[in-house]
């Protein structure tokens, strides 16, 4: 008699994995949009916290090339400097591709009429 019921009616929480991803991709897609606006309507063309990226980087970058220019100045570096050479000279790489791909995110300046 229940198998019966469930048949008739169909399963009553069938229809509950689809509403919930219903529901994440609706709020995944406000959060973009949202985040989408405020970069347009920035003045940067940017979001706040990829600007402070932005800067940081740059930054540790400049210390890093310090770090670089020391160390070429120097004929024997000992095993602790040599060691910050090989981290400065890396970090310059990631930090290379970093502000790469920030500017990459940026509203280009000549887009049409922004804000």
């Amino acid at each position: 008699m229940v198998m019966d019921w469930g048949r008739k009616c169909g399963a009553p929480l069938s229809g509950l994995p689809l509403a919930t991803n219903t529901v994440q991709i609706l709020d995944l897609s406000s959060k973009v949009i949202s985040k989408g606006c405020r970069i347009y309507r920035s003045i940067d063309g940017t979001l706040p916290k990829n600007i402070e990226l932005e800067v940081v980087t740059n930054d540790l970058s400049r210390l890093a090339q310090r770090v670089r220019n020391k160390g070429l100045n120097s004929t024997t570096l000992r095993e602790e400097e040599r060691y910050l050479q090989t981290i400065s000279d890396s970090f310059s790489h990631i930090a290379e591709e970093l502000l790469s791909r920030l500017e990459k995110l940026k509203v280009k300046s000549d887009a049409k009429q922004r804000g």
